[in-house]
């Protein structure tokens, strides 16, 4: 299968157009094989890194021997077992969190932005509603009432990260299945090529909404960048709460993750028309990406 240019550019006819089945779109990411090999170390490298910070300040951890390698994944399995089961208390935590961000996404007010004409919806643009400045300034302080008044305290991310990773680890995976069946059931699933792995890798729905809340543009905004913000802040009040000091290293990736965090937000208005809005669909790559990798791995 080859292809010179794919679908819904300017000036070309989306390859869609006379069927539902796009044949013509190559395979990227290795296909099915690759899409397999990746869903399997984007896993595998979250709890990799978990556990050389956990339990071996940063370094590098590995079998000392091929004879060890079995007792070596044992015990893993049980680091993860014992320190990174999740709590119903910390799922819900999770869950309350998505939620809260999904409200303030969808009804809090904002510039109303059109996207760009989406070929297999016959030129249709979907509207935006990009709040996000509002949403980002809001959490913050609800952050903040929650931590000071001893409901919440922001270490206890940080003493609970394993949790909080396994939470969103299941969670994305739970969405990513729910929204490609989703799609297969509501007629909505386009561009697909026939094979399970790769369309669930690669999603089936282009747009997939819940009212007036854009599921993909509040998982790549809100999620993946509040998430590492709301990470980093944990691990700056274990180092205060621990040290009664906060580091000159910490101090630079608060302001960091700070500045990167707000300019997403402040200029959320210009993300709409971006490639991953207009022509990515919303599978398994985003969905366990911005729900759980971004944050998880960037932090």
């Amino acid at each position: 299968m080859t292809e010179a240019v794919k679908p819904g550019l300017p000036g070309v006819a989306p390859a869609s157009a006379a069927s539902p089945r796009d044949d013509a779109e190559v395979r990227e990411f290795g296909g099915a094989l690759g899409s397999v090999l990746i869903i399997t170390l984007s896993h595998l490298l979250m709890f990799y890194l978990w556990i050389a910070w956990r339990f071996h300040d940063g370094a590098l951890f590995y079998p000392t021997s091929l004879s060890d390698l079995g007792p070596f994944l044992v015990r893993q399995w049980e680091l993860i077992v014992a320190h990174a089961t999740p709590s119903w208390q910390v799922f819900g935590a999770y869950l309350l969190f998505l939620l809260f961000e999904g409200v303030l996404a969808a009804y809090l007010p904002g510039l109303r932005i059109k996207g760009l004409p989406i070929p297999s919806r016959g030129g249709l643009r979907l509207e935006y509603r990009c709040n996000g400045i509002s949403a980002w300034y809001l959490t913050l302080a609800l952050a903040a009432i929650l931590h000071f008044s001893g409901v919440f305290p922001l270490q206890t991310i940080y003493d609970r990260f394993g949790e909080f990773m396994v939470a969103s680890v299941v969670t994305a995976n739970v969405v990513a299945l729910v929204v490609y069946f989703g799609a297969k059931a509501t007629g909505n699933a386009e561009r697909m090529s026939g094979s399970f792995v790769y369309d669930f890798f690669m999603g089936a729905w282009l747009n997939p909404r819940i009212g007036p809340l854009d599921l993909k543009m509040w998982a790549e905004v809100r999620v993946s960048w509040l998430t590492l913000f709301l990470l980093t802040l944990g691990a700056a009040a274990h180092q205060y709460a621990t040290y009664g000091t906060l580091s000159t290293p910490m101090i630079f990736m608060i302001v960091a993750h700070f500045l990167y965090t707000n300019a997403c937000m402040k200029g959320e208005e210009c993300i709409p028309t971006t490639w991953d809005i207009f022509y990515e669909k919303w599978g398994w790559m985003l969905v366990f990406w911005n729900l759980a990798g971004v944050p998880f791995v960037y932090c």
